[in-house]
């Protein structure tokens, strides 16, 4: 038979008495800290993930109301020229288009307006004083026309549109320059 010696005795003592008490405090905080972090850095990339996912499908939801309302626009303001229109205010736009020559239509009107649902909210307004129709297209924020009158027919379109997601600003601006019919 072989024989122990005191220090073979002693590591089979401990690697016995291990097995039968569990780990130390030492050990269970070392290992509960490095799974924390490894969590903390999940939940970041996760959270970053949801917010650009969020910011990605509100900048599709405001995105199609301003382009449709800057291209109704400038396709209605081609059909006038500088005698026939009129910038009553930086976000009102009244004028009227051509249904042939010399000859004068429908009366129509872009303006920025509260919205029906939400009073924080605006929207752009396009009043067409031949049917009675009004076309509104939501999440708003600003719309700005510059127009001299004095030798240029030339206007230029500003809109802005945006939502609010987690605290975040999500905007979208077109900008566009009409020239007038002579």
């Amino acid at each position: 038979m072989k024989g122990f010696t005191l220090l073979e005795a002693l590591i089979a003592h401990t690697k016995a008495k291990r097995l039968l008490t569990g780990f130390t405090l030492v050990e269970l905080l070392v290992v509960i800290g490095i799974f924390g972090l490894m969590i903390a850095g999940i939940l970041g990339v996760f959270n970053t993930g949801i917010l650009s996912i969020g910011t990605a499908s509100l900048k599709l939801d405001v995105q199609p109301p301003a382009r449709i309302a800057m291209d109704w626009l400038i396709k209605d303001m081609r059909q006038t020229d500088s005698g026939h229109i009129s910038v009553q205010q930086a976000d009102r736009i009244v004028f009227q288009r051509s249904t042939g020559v010399d000859s004068w239509g429908n009366t129509l009107e872009y303006k920025l307006v509260t919205d029906d649902q939400d009073a924080s909210k605006k929207m752009i307004a396009r009043i067409d004083s031949a049917n009675g129709a009004v076309n509104k297209f939501k999440n708003i924020q600003s719309f700005a026309l510059n127009y001299s009158e004095i030798g240029s027919n030339l206007i230029a379109v500003t809109i802005t549109a945006g939502k609010t997601y987690m605290g975040r600003a999500v905007t979208f601006s077109l900008y566009s320059k009409v020239k007038l019919r002579k």
